[in-house]
């Protein structure tokens, strides 16, 4: 019988340490690799769970293999403090097989959160971070990342006594998702402690109970189209709305332009390259990719 029970014991310790979690994403399995992480120094879509479960820190903003896509794999971190995303890229966020969304909400140990432009070249098209069991947080700074407009928060505010967030990106709105809006907005409760500095020209900072519904809402009442693209010289845009400005962003979220409602919108002496146009309407902005030749 003993013998039996020892040999179970050793049987589950192997399978334990034989689990794989599953890295769809090249770069980030060479970064790991070159952190010294993914102990098989192989790419193939995979690293032993118990390679990472341990990891505290990860800072893939010094990865020399960028963009990368998505950060399947990263729920397997559970001990994950500190994590640095900054510059990674999400630059293809938008395909059908990458959800424009990363949940590190499995990361419960998680304390630090940077997520940067750091000047990249890469475009970030990730638009939705959700944290919403992440009890640890103290600090989460998003600076100039493109599309991320919805931080998801609720479940973990209320356990949150002393955060400090800080947004920048002058084109876009950024909604965080809250347990309690209404005391966010007027820094009460639990959100007196918070520290949240936003800096931007032309975005809003709200709180909700549900950002889905508020951008979505937003999103629909605005129906334009923005002809042609990519452009040559100049665009046009016919809008259902009358526009009260329309802005033009490069990729770093650096404003480029400015325009009234008009005609046509000239091009001629920007660089080719990517660019974001926004389009605002009384309270409600929707931003298109546009694509100068």
């Amino acid at each position: 019988m003993k013998t039996i029970l020892k040999f179970t014991i050793i049987l589950m310790g192997l399978t334990g340490f034989g689990q794989t979690t599953q890295i769809i994403d090249n770069n980030f399995e060479q970064t790991l690799i070159d952190l010294g992480i993914d102990s098989d120094n192989t790419i193939n879509q995979q690293v032993l769970t118990a390679d990472i479960v341990q990891v505290t820190h990860l800072d893939l903003s010094i990865s020399n293999n960028l963009p990368i896509k998505a950060l399947i794999g990263i729920q397997d971190f559970t001990a994950l403090k500190v994590l640095n995303i900054s510059g990674v890229g999400f630059v293809n966020a938008g395909e059908s097989d990458i959800a424009p969304y990363l949940d590190l909400s499995t990361l419960t140990a998680l304390e630090e959160l940077y997520f940067t432009s750091q000047g990249a070249t890469y475009g970030n098209e990730l638009n939705h971070l959700f944290l919403t069991n992440n009890p640890n947080l103290t600090t989460l700074e998003s600076l100039d990342v493109g599309y991320l407009d919805v931080i998801d928060l609720e479940g973990s505010d209320v356990n949150l006594t002393n955060l400090s967030m800080n947004f920048t990106g002058d084109w876009q709105d950024i909604c965080i998702n809250v347990t309690d809006p209404v005391a966010a907005q007027n820094a009460q409760g639990v959100y007196a402690s918070w520290n949240v500095t936003y800096n931007s020209q032309t975005g809003v900072l709200s709180y909700s109970d549900d950002c889905e519904i508020l951008h979505t809402a937003s999103k629909e009442k605005i129906n334009f189209s923005l002809y042609p693209n990519p452009a040559n010289h100049q665009f046009h845009i016919t809008s259902t709305k009358k526009l009260d400005r329309i802005e033009l962003y490069n990729i770093q979220g650096k404003l480029i332009k400015t325009f009234h409602q008009q005609e046509t919108y000239d091009v001629s002496d920007v660089a080719s390259g990517v660019y974001f146009v926004k389009l605002r309407s009384g309270q409600q902005v929707y931003t298109q990719k546009l694509i100068k030749n």
